[in-house]
Order: structure tokens, then C-alpha cells, then sequence
């Protein structure tokens, strides 16, 4: 059994171009160029998933967010009420 790969060099991507494919079925597959990361590959359902009903990742349910987004800036933003954050004891102080 091997584990999934997640990140690629695109020399190593083209070469097991089969293995990325059949990888990205259960993880998306990050293809790097000196270091870099500059493409993704996901499975179509993940796909599917993303862009949603419009087809493209611009119709998709991120560009909804986005838009609803722009539309709460003009209307001068909104309030998000978070609860204050309280003090815990760090992990590494000592014990006594």
C-alpha cells in the first residue's frame, strides 16, 4: 500500500501524469515549479463541488461569497460580534 502524494514537481507530474490522476481522487494533487506551487489537480466530483451549478469557478459558490461580500462594503460593512478571548495557562509553562 503507498501513501498519497499531495505535492509534485511538474517534471515528476508529467512523468506519472496516471498516478497523479488516480491520486487526486482522494486528496488534491499540488504541482510545483522550482518550489512553487502553480497548478492543482482534483477529481471531477471535487470539482463539481467547487464550481456548482454555473460550470466555471467563477459561477461558482465562492464567487456567491464574494459578491455578497462586495455588497455588504458598499453598504459601509458590517458587525460580526465575537465573544472576547479568554486567558489559558500556556502549554509549556511548568507545573506546580
Amino acid at each position: 500500500m503507498t501513501m498519497s502524494k499531495a505535492h509534485w514537481s511538474v517534471a515528476a507530474a508529467k512523468a506519472e501524469l496516471s498516478r497523479v490522476i488516480e491520486q487526486s481522487s482522494t486528496a488534491p494533487q499540488i504541482i510545483e515549479k522550482r518550489g512553487q506551487p502553480v497548478a492543482v489537480v482534483v477529481s471531477f466530483a471535487d470539482y463539481q463541488a467547487a464550481v456548482g451549478e454555473g460550470g466555471t469557478l467563477r459561477g461558482s459558490k465562492w464567487q456567491g461569497f464574494l459578491e455578497k461580500s462586495r455588497e455588504l462594503r458598499a453598504k459601509g460593512g458590517a458587525v460580526i460580534a465575537l465573544p472576547a478571548r479568554e486567558s489559558r495557562r500556556g502549554p509549556f509553562r511548568n507545573a506546580r
